[in-house]
């Protein structure tokens, strides 16, 4: 379902160093919401969301966006929730309300170019992605985003060398630094 799902399916244990909503959905849909974490708290939004409770989620993401420090991570979360129940559009509302103050987020960027890419938004997700790749280069989901969306649009040699940077997540391999 977009880039998100992608990077969840091909690297899960990268894409959990992102804010949580950046990992895909995991188990049922809207079942009833059931979470560990106390209500109104960034960690409950997340799991709920990581548990596939998309309308318990959104509920706790919207009262997030009233705190100042949390907003950008909160309207990441809500457009999130939105994208995995097709509403694209309002994905792309939730997360322009907030661009001025998340402009540095690389997560925030992935999120717009995800949501971009949905709605067939190409060029534009390409910008997006870019960006998050040059504000945070050695981060898995914006190089898979930035890649994802070179293929897109046909920039197949340009996406490949985007992907090989990858070798920038993975310097932490002992055999590799053996080799």
């Amino acid at each position: 379902r977009g880039i998100g799902s992608i990077v969840k399916r091909l690297a899960p244990g990268i894409a959990a160093t992102a804010t949580a909503p950046h990992q895909g959905p995991q188990g049922p849909a809207e079942a009833a919401p059931t979470t560990k974490a106390p209500p109104g708290t960034l960690e409950r939004a997340d799991e709920l969301y990581m548990r596939g409770q998309y309308s318990p989620a959104r509920a706790e993401y919207r009262k997030l966006l009233e705190d100042a420090a949390l907003r950008v991570s909160a309207a990441i979360g809500l457009a999130r929730t939105l994208a995995m129940t097709g509403r694209y559009e309002e994905a792309l509302d939730a997360l322009g309300k907030v661009q001025a103050e998340a402009a540095k987020r690389a997560a925030w960027h992935v999120a717009m170019a995800d949501s971009l890419w949905s709605v067939g938004r190409y060029d534009k997700a390409l910008e997006r992605a870019a960006a998050a790749n040059d504000l945070e280069p050695a981060w898995a989901p914006a190089i898979f985003a930035h890649g994802m969306v070179l293929e897109t649009l046909g920039r197949k040699a340009k996406a490949a060398e985007v992907y090989k940077t990858m070798s920038r997540c993975l310097d932490t391999d002992a055999y590799r630094k053996d080799a």
